[in-house]
């Protein structure tokens, strides 16, 4: 089943990118929007998300730990930050999706 991409961007065609339920680009997304997220943006999950690392450096282990309590489905495999000369911080997770393995998709 297709799915609207996070976050939602338009193909050059005009229509909506998608992505397909429960593939490796799904998961991703979900992580991906997981880390976007600040605690406490979320009234009714007021938990969901990272603290702000706009003064700190991002924690690995909190990252592993919210996907663990909010997306059990995920299997964080490893995790590695890298800071560019700019600054600019990039995220690295590999990941396994649970749910594939027991549907037999993997």
């Amino acid at each position: 089943m297709d799915l609207l991409a996070f976050p939602f961007t338009f193909k050059a065609d005009g229509s909506a990118a998608k992505v397909v339920q429960a593939s490796n680009d799904h998961t991703a997304q979900r992580i991906y929007g997981f880390v976007k997220t600040n605690c406490g943006e979320l009234p009714l999950a007021l938990g969901y998300g990272l603290t702000d690392p706009v003064f700190a450096q991002m924690e690995l282990g909190e990252v592993e730990a919210g996907i663990s309590l909010y997306h059990p489905d995920i299997v964080v495999e490893s995790s590695s930050t890298k800071i560019s000369e700019d600054g600019k911080m990039a995220v690295s997770i590999a990941f396994t999706d649970v749910d594939r393995i027991y549907r037999g998709i993997v």
